[in-house]
């Protein structure tokens, strides 16, 4: 969907071709506005985001500490007090960074990250994660991604994975919206074969 207007690409060969051609226009440009949303549910629903956010901090894992320093703590995200767009930031443990860093350089000569995300949380008062957004690292901005994780409760049990271009960060809570609008447009009222 394109955020800004909620404009579904239909690729249904009787359907109007003007989203295909407004997508086929857009999605090459370093700052377009499509964002591909997915839908998980049954089995691949898994709404605890903040049990998924744990399991990228410490708070589980330090009953493996040994573990977790024999690789150099990747995958562990630590809290600042830092906020951005009303979402609080997590930076890549220290020891994962430095440790990332040396691989880098050793294979390339560069002191870039490679694999390291940013990491971006909303909670709500009693500190339920509501949105986790993770924004891939690259040494071209304009090409980083972004995926963001939300529940749509309790309208569904889904969880909704939406991928958007890291410029349109600051738009987070609009995607979220314009995600939850399309989606919910799909939902369809059970047909009485009985006529009741």
């Amino acid at each position: 969907m394109r955020y800004t207007d909620r404009l579904v690409l239909v690729r249904y060969y009787k359907a109007s071709p003007y989203s295909e051609e407004q997508y086929n226009a857009e999605i090459n440009l370093p700052d377009n506005y499509w964002v591909s949303v997915s839908v998980y549910a049954d089995r691949h629903y898994n709404g605890d985001l903040s049990t998924r956010l744990i399991n990228s901090t410490l708070e589980t894992k330090i009953s493996s500490k040994k573990h977790l320093e024999e690789f150099n703590f990747r995958g562990i995200y630590l809290p600042t007090d830092e906020y951005e767009y009303s979402l609080q930031k997590y930076v890549p443990h220290p020891e994962w960074v430095i440790r990332n860093k040396k691989l880098v350089a050793k294979n390339t000569g560069s002191n870039a990250l490679y694999n390291i995300d940013d990491l971006y949380v909303e909670k709500n008062e009693q500190g339920k994660v509501l949105t986790l957004i993770k924004c891939q690292h690259s040494n071209y901005p304009k090409a980083r991604i972004c995926e963001q994780e939300f529940v749509l409760e309790p309208e569904m049990k889904v969880r909704i994975s939406a991928v958007f271009q890291s410029v349109h960060l600051q738009d987070w809570k609009l995607i979220q919206q314009q995600a939850k609008k399309v989606v919910q447009g799909f939902i369809v009222k059970p047909i009485d074969i009985k006529g009741k």
